[in-house]
């Protein structure tokens, strides 16, 4: 019978394998490398908190702010106000003043946005002022409903265009505060986020 390799060839075909098994691994290390670089992403999500902190002076005097107690958000703000009855003889001090706009859409707007665990620069209001008879004859109970809802300051809109409220030198951009505003009510936005 005829050999088909010598001793010498078969150490030859041996090497030969042996390379390209390490060739192979070596380029399945780097692809596999490549592809996890791919599936970084520098965005999280981020979850904005917040919460009403009255500041109360007397009877009458009641300072609401917005509290934003997120880690890692800053958040635009707006509240509603609604007082029952309707026909209760009060006024709202300085209502919608100081840093406050009337979006003529049943919310008061935060003109500006809040940082991580800092709240809105002026209340919505600095107190409740009786309209009523001197001797309050008239005066009925009533209740005053304070509501607030806060969104990122940074959104996709439908076409995964990004909005940001704040501007490249950190200054508010109330246009695209209400743009952010307008997104989230017709419920289109895609997921907002927080830059790492």
């Amino acid at each position: 019978m005829k050999k088909f390799f010598s001793k010498k060839g078969m150490i030859v075909l041996c090497g030969v394998a042996f390379l390209a098994l390490i060739g192979g691994i070596g380029s399945t290390v780097a692809l596999m490398k490549d592809a996890t670089g791919v599936l970084t992403n520098s965005f999280s999500a981020a979850q904005v908190e917040t919460e009403i902190e009255e500041i109360l002076d007397g009877e009458m005097g009641k300072e609401p702010y917005v509290r934003n107690i997120s880690e890692d958000a800053k958040c635009l703000v707006r509240m509603s106000v609604v007082i029952t009855p309707d026909d209760a003889k009060i006024e709202l001090s300085d209502l919608a003043e100081n840093g406050w706009y009337d979006g003529t859409d049943g919310f008061y707007y935060y003109d500006g946005y809040v940082n991580e665990r800092e709240r809105t620069s002026s209340p919505l209001f600095t107190g409740v002022v009786w309209k009523g008879a001197d001797d309050y004859s008239d005066f009925e109970e009533f209740e005053i409903i304070l509501y607030q809802e806060a969104v990122q300051v940074r959104a996709q809109d439908e076409s995964g265009n990004t909005i940001s409220a704040i501007d490249g030198d950190g200054s508010f951009n109330r246009a695209n505060a209400e743009r952010i505003w307008q997104v989230f009510d017709t419920g289109t936005a895609g997921a907002a986020y927080a830059e790492n």
